[in-house]
Protein backbone atom coordinates (compact mmCIF):
# COMPACT_ATOMS: atom_id res chain seq x y z
CA UNK A 1 0.00 0.00 0.00
CA UNK A 2 1.71 3.30 -0.73
CA UNK A 3 0.58 4.87 2.59
CA UNK A 4 3.04 2.21 4.47
CA UNK A 5 5.62 4.85 4.82
CA UNK A 6 2.72 6.74 7.03
CA UNK A 7 1.91 4.04 8.72
CA UNK A 8 5.55 3.83 10.58
CA UNK A 9 5.82 7.64 10.28
CA UNK A 10 3.02 7.45 13.01
CA UNK A 11 3.50 4.87 14.43
CA UNK A 12 6.91 5.12 15.49
CA UNK A 13 6.74 9.14 16.02
CA UNK A 14 3.71 8.62 18.73
CA UNK A 15 5.90 5.42 20.28
CA UNK A 16 9.13 8.26 20.78
CA UNK A 17 6.92 11.04 21.70
CA UNK A 18 4.60 9.03 24.26
CA UNK A 19 8.53 7.54 25.67
CA UNK A 20 9.78 10.36 26.11
CA UNK A 21 7.33 12.22 28.13
CA UNK A 22 6.58 9.36 30.20
CA UNK A 23 10.37 9.10 30.52
CA UNK A 24 11.13 12.97 31.51
CA UNK A 25 8.11 13.06 34.04
CA UNK A 26 8.80 9.51 36.08
CA UNK A 27 12.37 10.51 35.74
CA UNK A 28 11.73 13.55 37.61
CA UNK A 29 9.46 11.69 40.39
CA UNK A 30 11.58 8.89 40.67
CA UNK A 31 14.86 9.92 40.22
CA UNK A 32 15.91 6.72 42.11
CA UNK A 33 14.74 4.35 39.30
CA UNK A 34 16.16 6.11 36.52
CA UNK A 35 19.99 6.24 36.26
CA UNK A 36 21.94 8.85 33.84
CA UNK A 37 22.24 5.55 31.84
CA UNK A 38 18.98 4.38 31.92
CA UNK A 39 18.08 8.13 30.27
CA UNK A 40 20.55 8.08 27.87
CA UNK A 41 19.66 4.72 26.80
CA UNK A 42 16.02 5.58 26.52
CA UNK A 43 16.09 9.12 25.00
CA UNK A 44 19.00 8.17 22.18
CA UNK A 45 16.14 5.10 21.87
CA UNK A 46 13.68 8.18 21.36
CA UNK A 47 16.14 9.86 18.58
CA UNK A 48 16.34 6.80 16.61
CA UNK A 49 12.12 5.98 16.43
CA UNK A 50 11.63 9.59 15.56
CA UNK A 51 14.48 9.52 13.16
CA UNK A 52 13.27 6.72 11.39
CA UNK A 53 9.76 8.16 11.37
CA UNK A 54 11.28 11.12 9.80
CA UNK A 55 12.75 9.02 7.13
CA UNK A 56 9.24 7.29 6.46
CA UNK A 57 7.93 10.67 5.91
CA UNK A 58 10.19 11.25 3.53
CA UNK A 59 9.67 8.21 1.67
CA UNK A 60 5.90 9.11 1.22
CA UNK A 61 6.90 12.95 0.36
CA UNK A 62 8.76 11.30 -2.79
CA UNK A 63 11.72 13.45 -2.34
CA UNK A 64 13.20 15.66 0.50
CA UNK A 65 12.99 18.68 -0.40
CA UNK A 66 9.52 18.75 -0.52
CA UNK A 67 9.56 18.42 3.72
CA UNK A 68 11.05 22.21 3.27
CA UNK A 69 7.32 23.17 1.64
CA UNK A 70 6.09 22.65 4.94
CA UNK A 71 8.11 25.67 6.07
CA UNK A 72 5.33 27.90 4.24
CA UNK A 73 2.31 26.50 5.53
CA UNK A 74 2.69 26.77 9.39
CA UNK A 75 0.07 27.69 11.34
CA UNK A 76 -2.10 27.04 8.46
CA UNK A 77 -1.97 23.32 7.16
CA UNK A 78 -2.21 20.85 9.81
CA UNK A 79 0.35 18.69 7.63
CA UNK A 80 2.84 21.35 7.56
CA UNK A 81 2.25 21.46 11.65
CA UNK A 82 2.75 17.77 11.96
CA UNK A 83 6.96 17.83 10.07
CA UNK A 84 7.78 20.98 11.48
CA UNK A 85 6.89 19.54 15.31
CA UNK A 86 8.17 16.07 14.07
CA UNK A 87 11.78 17.91 13.34
CA UNK A 88 11.57 20.20 16.55
CA UNK A 89 10.73 17.59 18.55
CA UNK A 90 13.84 15.62 17.30
CA UNK A 91 16.19 18.37 17.31
CA UNK A 92 15.39 19.50 20.88
CA UNK A 93 15.49 15.47 22.05
CA UNK A 94 18.71 15.38 20.34
CA UNK A 95 20.29 18.51 22.10
CA UNK A 96 18.55 17.35 25.50
CA UNK A 97 21.15 13.73 25.13
CA UNK A 98 24.07 15.98 23.51
CA UNK A 99 23.96 18.20 27.31
CA UNK A 100 24.03 15.05 29.08
CA UNK A 101 27.32 14.54 27.55
CA UNK A 102 28.99 17.88 27.38
CA UNK A 103 30.34 18.46 30.88
CA UNK A 104 30.65 22.28 29.63
CA UNK A 105 26.39 22.16 29.36
CA UNK A 106 24.69 23.14 32.63
CA UNK A 107 21.96 20.80 34.50
CA UNK A 108 20.36 23.93 34.17
CA UNK A 109 20.39 24.03 30.71
CA UNK A 110 20.00 20.29 30.21
CA UNK A 111 16.60 20.26 32.25
CA UNK A 112 15.23 23.35 30.27
CA UNK A 113 15.76 20.93 26.48
CA UNK A 114 14.18 17.65 28.57
CA UNK A 115 10.97 19.94 29.14
CA UNK A 116 11.12 21.89 25.76
CA UNK A 117 11.44 18.20 24.18
CA UNK A 118 8.64 16.84 26.11
CA UNK A 119 6.81 20.02 25.34
CA UNK A 120 7.55 19.22 21.51
CA UNK A 121 6.83 15.74 21.58
CA UNK A 122 3.36 16.39 23.30
CA UNK A 123 2.26 18.85 20.87
CA UNK A 124 3.62 16.08 17.99
CA UNK A 125 1.47 13.69 19.84
CA UNK A 126 -1.57 16.56 19.55
CA UNK A 127 -0.64 17.37 15.77
CA UNK A 128 -0.58 14.04 13.71
CA UNK A 129 -4.37 13.40 14.30
CA UNK A 130 -5.69 17.10 13.32
CA UNK A 131 -3.79 16.26 9.86
CA UNK A 132 -6.89 13.19 9.24
CA UNK A 133 -10.05 15.41 10.49
CA UNK A 134 -11.12 15.37 6.81
CA UNK A 135 -14.63 16.03 6.05
CA UNK A 136 -14.64 14.36 3.23
CA UNK A 137 -13.31 11.08 4.89
CA UNK A 138 -16.04 10.35 6.97
CA UNK A 139 -14.59 7.09 8.69
CA UNK A 140 -11.62 9.65 9.77
CA UNK A 141 -13.68 12.67 10.92
CA UNK A 142 -14.23 11.47 14.18
CA UNK A 143 -12.68 11.45 17.66
CA UNK A 144 -11.81 7.90 17.60
CA UNK A 145 -9.34 9.23 15.32
CA UNK A 146 -7.44 11.60 17.96
CA UNK A 147 -8.44 9.31 20.68
CA UNK A 148 -6.65 6.16 19.11
CA UNK A 149 -3.36 7.75 17.93
CA UNK A 150 -2.89 9.05 21.16
CA UNK A 151 -3.44 6.04 22.87
CA UNK A 152 -0.76 4.84 20.51
CA UNK A 153 1.13 7.04 21.94
CA UNK A 154 0.85 5.99 25.77
CA UNK A 155 0.54 2.23 24.87
CA UNK A 156 3.70 1.84 22.98
CA UNK A 157 5.54 4.67 24.70
CA UNK A 158 4.84 3.19 28.29
CA UNK A 159 5.97 -0.26 27.13
CA UNK A 160 9.08 1.37 25.80
CA UNK A 161 10.04 2.94 29.34
CA UNK A 162 8.94 -0.86 30.92
CA UNK A 163 11.47 -2.55 28.64
CA UNK A 164 14.36 -0.09 29.31
CA UNK A 165 13.83 1.03 32.67
CA UNK A 166 12.32 -2.15 34.54
CA UNK A 167 9.70 0.88 35.78
CA UNK A 168 6.72 -1.04 36.67
CA UNK A 169 4.60 1.59 36.56
CA UNK A 170 5.53 2.28 33.20
CA UNK A 171 4.20 -0.99 32.62
CA UNK A 172 1.06 -0.19 34.09
CA UNK A 173 0.03 2.84 32.67
CA UNK A 174 0.19 1.01 29.16
CA UNK A 175 -1.57 -2.24 29.91
CA UNK A 176 -4.23 0.04 31.19
CA UNK A 177 -4.33 2.33 28.12
CA UNK A 178 -4.69 -1.06 26.05
CA UNK A 179 -7.58 -1.68 28.48
CA UNK A 180 -8.87 1.86 27.57
CA UNK A 181 -8.44 1.18 23.71
CA UNK A 182 -10.14 -1.88 23.12
CA UNK A 183 -13.11 -1.36 25.27
CA UNK A 184 -13.56 1.78 22.54
CA UNK A 185 -13.17 -0.79 19.79
CA UNK A 186 -16.84 -1.71 19.61
CA UNK A 187 -18.05 1.41 19.64
CA UNK A 188 -16.05 2.44 16.51
CA UNK A 189 -17.00 -0.04 14.98
CA UNK A 190 -20.34 0.69 15.21
CA UNK A 191 -19.79 4.26 14.13
CA UNK A 192 -17.72 2.56 10.98
CA UNK A 193 -20.95 0.71 10.54
CA UNK A 194 -23.18 3.98 10.26
CA UNK A 195 -20.42 5.70 7.65
CA UNK A 196 -18.79 3.47 5.54
CA UNK A 197 -19.46 0.76 3.17
CA UNK A 198 -18.81 -3.17 4.50
CA UNK A 199 -15.22 -4.15 5.46
CA UNK A 200 -13.52 -6.38 3.59
CA UNK A 201 -12.15 -9.35 5.14
CA UNK A 202 -8.63 -8.56 4.55
CA UNK A 203 -9.34 -4.64 6.01
CA UNK A 204 -11.43 -6.73 8.90
CA UNK A 205 -8.32 -8.52 9.17
CA UNK A 206 -5.82 -5.89 10.24
CA UNK A 207 -8.52 -4.57 12.92
CA UNK A 208 -8.52 -8.19 14.70
CA UNK A 209 -5.19 -8.56 14.62
CA UNK A 210 -4.59 -5.15 16.09
CA UNK A 211 -7.43 -6.31 18.84
CA UNK A 212 -5.82 -9.56 19.55
CA UNK A 213 -1.73 -8.70 19.37
CA UNK A 214 -2.76 -5.65 22.06
CA UNK A 215 -4.21 -8.36 24.53
CA UNK A 216 -1.25 -11.04 23.66
CA UNK A 217 0.41 -7.91 24.63
CA UNK A 218 -1.20 -6.56 27.78
CA UNK A 219 -0.96 -9.90 29.15
CA UNK A 220 2.63 -10.41 28.92
CA UNK A 221 3.05 -6.86 30.66
CA UNK A 222 0.74 -8.18 33.52
CA UNK A 223 3.07 -11.09 33.99
CA UNK A 224 5.73 -9.29 34.05
CA UNK A 225 3.58 -6.46 36.71
CA UNK A 226 3.02 -9.38 38.61
CA UNK A 227 6.26 -11.30 39.56
CA UNK A 228 8.69 -10.04 42.07
CA UNK A 229 11.37 -7.68 41.94
CA UNK A 230 14.04 -10.62 42.28
CA UNK A 231 12.37 -11.94 39.20
CA UNK A 232 12.00 -9.28 37.25
CA UNK A 233 13.89 -8.78 33.63
CA UNK A 234 13.95 -6.62 30.37
CA UNK A 235 12.95 -9.63 28.16
CA UNK A 236 9.30 -9.79 28.59
CA UNK A 237 8.18 -6.50 28.50
CA UNK A 238 10.93 -6.05 25.37
CA UNK A 239 8.75 -8.71 23.75
CA UNK A 240 5.46 -6.72 24.85
CA UNK A 241 6.46 -3.70 22.89
CA UNK A 242 7.28 -5.49 20.24
CA UNK A 243 3.99 -6.95 20.10
CA UNK A 244 2.20 -3.98 20.89
CA UNK A 245 4.07 -1.43 17.99
CA UNK A 246 3.05 -4.26 15.51
CA UNK A 247 -0.37 -4.07 16.54
CA UNK A 248 -0.22 -0.14 16.48
CA UNK A 249 1.03 -1.19 12.62
CA UNK A 250 -1.86 -3.36 11.88
CA UNK A 251 -4.17 -1.57 13.22
CA UNK A 252 -3.20 1.72 11.43
CA UNK A 253 -2.61 -0.52 8.18
CA UNK A 254 -6.37 -0.25 8.74
CA UNK A 255 -6.64 2.99 9.30
CA UNK A 256 -5.63 3.86 5.98
CA UNK A 257 -7.75 1.67 4.45
CA UNK A 258 -10.46 3.10 6.08
CA UNK A 259 -10.06 6.07 2.95
CA UNK A 260 -10.97 3.78 0.29
CA UNK A 261 -13.78 2.33 1.92
CA UNK A 262 -14.96 6.05 3.06
CA UNK A 263 -14.77 7.05 -0.73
Amino acid sequence: MKELPLVFFTVLAQASAGAFILMWVLSLFKQDKFSDAIINKLAITCIVLVGIAGVSAIFHLGQPLRAINALFGIGRSPMSNEIITCAVYGGLAFAFVASRFIDAIPDALTKVLGLLASLAAAYLIYSIPQVYQLESVQPWNTNFTGWQMVMTAVMCGGALVAAMSSSKLAGGISSVAIVLLVATLPSYFAFLGQTSAPFESADLMFWVAKAGLLLLGMIMLIIYLSRSASMTNNRLPLLATAVIVVAEIAGRIGFYDLWAIGM
